[in-house]
């Protein structure tokens, strides 16, 4: 049995209803993490809340003090990721394991058809929960932690 015009404006409708819901949840987490640090608040906004490569990228680079100290005046300028993925091709100064791994992960973000990376093994526990973040925010998906009770991602 198909379904009638009314069934399929109520699925739409809630399928709708969904959406917004979802996107609200994450507006709203994205201004907790803004509100948490001072330096992803500065970067976040220079491109909407649901650029989410620009959102995952930018979140990774601002959690590492001496990649983003190097970097961020170029990045805001151009509001790009390019400059981390120059420094990547011509690296102006040696950087270490993890910090390149930050690099290559935002560059990765940024551009995922383009720069494809391994799994950031070597990530120190706070850079591996920095990424765990950036991934949802370039899926635009809460964690499930920001979910109610009744609720499913």
């Amino acid at each position: 049995m198909a379904a009638g015009p009314d069934g399929e404006e109520e699925l739409l409708e809630q399928t709708l209803a969904y959406a917004r819901d979802r996107a609200e949840r994450f507006q709203a987490w994205l201004e907790q993490l803004r509100a948490g640090d001072p330096v992803f608040a500065e970067a976040s906004p220079l491109h909407p809340w649901d650029m989410s490569e620009w959102q995952g990228a930018v979140y990774l680079l601002t959690g590492c003090d001496l990649v983003w100290s190097a970097l961020a005046a170029s990045v805001i300028a151009e509001r790009s990721i390019g400059p981390a993925i120059c420094e990547l091709a011509e690296p102006g100064r040696a950087w270490s394991a993890s910090e390149t791994a930050v690099m290559a992960w935002a560059a990765h973000f940024w551009d995922v058809g383009q720069r494809a990376t391994p799994f950031p093994w070597m990530f120190e526990e706070f850079y591996f929960q920095r990424w765990i973040t950036a991934c949802h925010l370039r899926h635009r998906s809460t964690p499930a932690l920001m979910l109610g009770p009744s609720q499913s991602p």
